[in-house]
């Protein structure tokens, strides 16, 4: 039978109940009394002992522990939160031939995120390309390719405006609910040299990447191979360098922990958007056609997948008619496209492709 904590009230009355037997005086004489000061001072005692009881018994277990001591248990098996990283890539500069831009120079974006140049160059034939990362580690530094960097201070010969690639590598520190969510997975899917599980576990571990879901394709190529797909913070798609970042660490690093008897494909989804047309909407309102789309965006979130080629991917019209007529006020519609499940070739994921509305 569990254990029901006594609330601050109990254990007042009970000290006030010990503190009459005690003296061998009337409980109504404790209650106008210093005895009760003194009952109620033991009671606070008391009730605070069964508070951090309570506290030291959660630490025992991954589900309920507190983040430091959920480190710690973390650690014992080898599983380490995901520190912030920063944003590495490159970015082209223009100039004067000869002019150098030499490692330690700074660029800024016009949000105030700065990179610094980590692997010098110098200009020929009018350009260069820089090796650069961000000052400080973060999300916030992962920055879209054609972004302009400026130079904090002008470089002699070089134009005071650089031109970036992709940016990719920069994360937070890793939230504890999804570090919970590892070191939980490692008790209940322990690793099994190289099962689907183990796949998904050494995908989300990668640091610097946030994955959101992952999809392990058996003989994706071929006997001996693997293919892997993942998607990254709410369902985006990776871009190369994120791919290849993957690949890195979970097939081709020498530590790697994937088996060296298989042949291990990192990739990324490629998005086919689904949309829909939609007439007969009943009440037609605003309110409901947003319930709507909303209903429909959930469903894709929670049930599309990559297309293995045995119809994974397939999206079932009853499922499109079910969002649908569960949205918030809906009472009747005809969903005109699609009129049939939609299906996908190898390796595309399915995406909500918006609903066009008609009389």
């Amino acid at each position: 039978m569990p254990f029901s904590r006594p609330s601050i009230g109990d254990l007042i009355q009970q000290q006030t109940v010990e503190m009459s037997t005690q003296l061998n005086i009337a409980r109504e004489q404790v209650e106008h009394s210093n005895a009760s000061v003194i009952a109620k001072v033991q009671a606070g005692a008391v009730h605070g002992l069964h508070g951090h009881l309570a506290f030291l018994i959660d630490q025992n277990f991954e589900d309920t522990a507190s983040i430091d001591y959920l480190r710690r248990r973390g650690a014992i098996r080898g599983i380490f939160e995901k520190k912030a990283t920063k944003a590495t890539g490159q970015c082209v500069v223009n100039g004067i031939d000869g002019s150098s831009i030499i490692s330690g120079t700074l660029l800024q974006r016009a949000s105030g995120q700065q990179f610094v140049v980590t692997t010098g160059a110098v200009i020929t034939n009018g350009t260069a390309e820089l090796l650069i990362e961000s000052v400080e580690a973060g999300a916030q530094f992962n920055t879209a390719a054609n972004t302009p960097l400026n130079f904090v201070t002008p470089v002699s010969g070089v134009e005071s405006v650089a031109i970036s690639d992709e940016l990719v590598g920069g994360s937070d520190d890793e939230a504890a609910e999804s570090y919970r969510a590892r070191v939980l997975a490692e008790i209940r899917e322990p690793a099994q040299g190289g099962a689907d599980t183990d796949y998904i576990r050494w995908v989300r571990e990668v640091p610097g990447v946030n994955v959101h879901r992952v999809w392990v394709m058996r003989k994706w190529l071929g006997s001996g191979t693997v293919g892997v797909f993942f998607t990254v913070n709410n369902g985006e798609i990776p871009s190369a360098e994120t791919v290849a970042l993957v690949q890195h660490y979970v097939a081709d690093r020498p530590e790697a922990k994937a088996p060296i008897t298989a042949d291990i494909f990192i990739l990324a989804p490629i998005p086919v958007t689904v949309p829909m047309t939609v007439s007969g909407l009943v009440p037609d309102t605003p309110a409901v056609r947003q319930a709507a789309e909303f209903e429909l965006m959930d469903l894709f979130a929670r049930s599309a997948n990559v297309e293995n080629g045995e119809g994974s991917g397939t999206i079932l019209l009853s499922h499109l008619r079910e969002a649908i007529s569960i949205a918030s006020g809906e009472r009747d519609h005809v969903l005109v496209t699609p009129d049939a499940n939609v299906k996908f070739n190898r390796g595309e994921l399915p995406i909500f492709g918006g609903v066009t509305w008609t009389q």
